[in-house]
């Protein structure tokens, strides 16, 4: 485990301040664009409703502009949780969970918007492409990154749809949702109808050959070990201009895993169709959180005559290890694939631990053979990173920290952007 030395390579790019103009608590890793400039969202302002920032290269630091920040009166989407998917314009695109027209009480008014901001010389025009919850059947709440293909783009919400679940005040068991990036042809592709079925999906879709989507749910998949299920992995199949769901995997919790993928982009889909990717708690670990034991695992499943084999390749421990993976894994060179946890790591400064990145290497006798990175210490390095990496330029890879960074006057500081190179 290597600590993280502040300079060129591995470093600190940004300390978020949680002032009027620069916002904290980022939750997801950055986007990057052919010149190196970073492009990603802090979850609220000093007004609570959040912003959309940019970080350009200037020397051996970055320096960071707001792009966007959502009006206090909620009426353009506010709680910004999700990253964001550029297109070859330039244009950016991204979610807020709360605020537009919709009428929804959970965490604050409104059910969230579908947002695009285009460039316009040296400024952003925002535009709404959809105001969830307006229309009766609609979905509520999307809390996670949308999947851009073409000129379409795709995504969920926790709550709304047609599906008979009720929890946090809100009805309905989410949804899959399309609409193009001129804001025209909005429609809900699939309705979770909750049980065996999945429940509450809060991963951006991950895209198959043949215009399959992958996603996972938190909930739902008919276990009893969990109160609501311990989750799912689903496929939507392309056909006849509609799509047909399929459950890839019912996770049964305890020691088979928990809640596949709590957020971030889930899932990592290889070239021969195997599906790897991360449960949030459960396997044999000692971990205990929310009545739930173990500190996650990590999974594989191998398509074979149709159906899936599911493998534990790697159970966390917490301590030095990790605990708690909630993000996508990402692919490097050799089949090596990156990922982070949000606890774990043995720092002091963190109840649970500050977070690390870890690898999975692949091994022919152990499916992947784990190693930690960086732990995280919870000072000006930061602490939590919840959505996983992104591939930069030169083989670095960006994220950001929920918490930590040693900026602003935040309790434990207001997040950070960080560079790390293997």
């Amino acid at each position: 485990v290597r600590t993280m030395p502040l300079s060129a390579g591995d470093s600190i790019l940004y300390a978020f301040t949680g002032g009027d103009n620069d916002g904290t608590g980022p939750y997801d890793a950055p986007v990057s664009d052919s010149s190196g400039d970073l492009y990603g969202t802090t979850s609220v302002s000093a007004d609570s409703a959040g912003l959309v920032w940019k970080l350009t290269p200037s020397g051996t630091t970055y320096k960071e502009s707001v792009l966007y920040k959502f009006s206090p009166k909620d009426t353009d989407g506010s709680n910004v949780d999700s990253g964001l998917v550029m297109d070859s314009g330039g244009a950016l695109y991204g979610t807020t969970s709360t605020g537009g027209k919709g009428s929804c009480t959970y965490e604050g008014p409104g059910c969230g918007v579908v947002f695009k901001l285009t460039p316009s010389k040296s400024a952003y025009a925002e535009s709404a492409l959809h105001d969830f919850g307006a229309t009766k059947g609609d979905g509520g709440i999307p809390v996670d990154a949308l999947l851009l293909s073409g000129t379409e783009l795709y995504g969920v919400t926790t709550y709304g749809g047609s599906g008979s679940c009720s929890q946090d005040g809100q009805s309905g068991c989410g949804t899959v949702f399309e609409v193009s990036t001129k804001g025209t042809g909005y429609k809900v592709i699939y309705n979770f109808k909750g049980g065996n079925d999945g429940e509450d999906p809060e991963t951006t879709l991950v895209p198959g050959k043949g215009g399959v989507l992958y996603g996972t749910t938190d909930n739902g998949g008919g276990s009893t070990k969990c109160p609501d299920g311990c989750g799912v992995i689903y496929k939507l199949t392309p056909k006849g201009g509609s799509y047909t769901e399929s459950i890839v995997y019912g996770f049964p919790g305890g020691a088979g895993g928990n809640v596949p993928g709590t957020r971030g982009r889930g899932l990592y889909v290889s070239s021969s169709g195997t599906i790897v990717g991360t449960a949030h708690t459960g396997g044999n670990g000692p971990c205990s959180i929310y009545a739930v034991s173990g500190c996650g695992t990590v999974f594989t499943l191998t398509p074979k005559g149709g159906k899936y084999t599911e493998k534990t390749v790697y159970n966390f421990q917490g301590g030095n290890d990790g605990q708690f993976p909630e993000e996508s894994l990402i692919a490097g060179s050799n089949g090596v694939l990156y990922g982070t946890t949000n606890g774990g790591g043995g720092a002091s400064a963190c109840s649970i631990g500050c977070g690390t990145i870890f690898s999975l290497t692949p091994s022919k006798t152990a499916g992947y053979t784990e190693a930690v990175l960086y732990a995280f210490q919870g000072g000006k390095d930061g602490a939590f990173p919840y959505e996983g990496l992104t591939a930069g330029k030169g083989g670095a890879y960006y994220g950001t920290t929920y918490l930590g960074g040693g900026g602003g006057t935040c309790f434990a500081g207001c997040g950070s952007v960080f560079s790390f190179t293997p």
